[in-house]
């Protein structure tokens, strides 16, 4: 069994199957992608393993503890973070306030604690911000550290948002189109980003990705959705050459 399990997932919107009987194995230690056309019910997979949408029918397994239906904060407590495709920082605060902020999800001081500025909240306190900075450092935005999340190009909001899922000391990481309205040059430096931080924070990554470039470079293993349904899976090379994909992707009539 892999670090996470999706077991015979479906979800109605409706009476609509956005999701349909999805099984997943996400091996500890890889990069799974999910592929598909728009409206192929990606999104709506990561919403249900992040606690968003709790689904009609199936479960979801996180290192052997079922954790459908819970809370999106205390999925995030037992070790899965997220970003979305429409990035979602605070463009106000600093880099480093960006970053600091989720570092909250793991505070062990209760609210009497904090509110009083007790000597355990100081010190915890203290650790955040020394965690920050090193964090910072090894996603090369220290520099950036007192700069408005706004004020960044574009690739390098998409590193922070990252960065900030990363503060939560994930084991699984869910990346929602992460090279999304990127250039090439953009495009080639997240795809090194993502294979770095891997290594670098001993991760499990699974990717909603458009941009094949980027899905075949990194990844292990490749899942294929059309209209809610997985249509494939595989290894790059034999998903690349599966029939199924190449007519959902092109449009093609198989029995033609």
């Amino acid at each position: 069994m892999g670090l996470l399990n999706a077991e015979n997932l479906t979800i109605e919107f409706g009476g609509v199957r956005a999701v349909a009987d999805l099984n997943l194995d996400i091996k500890e230690g890889e990069i799974t992608s999910i592929i598909g056309p728009n409206g192929a019910g990606k999104t709506t997979t990561f919403n249900i393993i992040t606690g968003v949408y709790k689904p009609t029918v199936g479960n979801i397994i996180f290192d052997g503890e079922n954790i459908t239906g819970m809370r999106p904060d205390l999925i995030t407590k037992l070790g899965i973070a997220r970003t979305f495709q429409n990035i979602r920082l605070f463009k106000e605060l600093s880099v480093f306030e960006n970053v600091i902020v989720a570092k909250h999800t793991n505070l062990a001081s209760n609210f009497l604690t904090s509110t009083l500025r007790l000597p355990k909240y100081k010190s915890e306190e203290n650790n955040m911000e020394k965690e920050t900075i090193e964090l910072l450092e090894r996603v090369d935005l220290l520099q950036h550290r007192d700069d408005k999340a706004n004020s960044l190009p574009y690739g390098k909001q998409r590193r922070l948002e990252i960065a900030r899922a990363l503060a939560t000391k994930p084991r699984l990481l869910l990346l929602d189109e992460p090279a999304a309205g990127m250039n090439p040059n953009e495009m080639d430096e997240m795809t090194s980003f993502i294979l770095k931080i891997k290594e670098d924070f001993d991760l499990t990554i699974l990717i909603i990705e458009h941009h094949m470039d980027l899905v075949m470079e990194v990844s292990d293993n490749i899942h294929v959705m059309d209209f809610g349904i997985k249509i494939a899976e595989g290894t790059p090379e034999e998903v690349q050459n599966n029939e199924k994909v190449i007519a959902a992707y092109l449009g093609v009539d198989e029995d033609a």
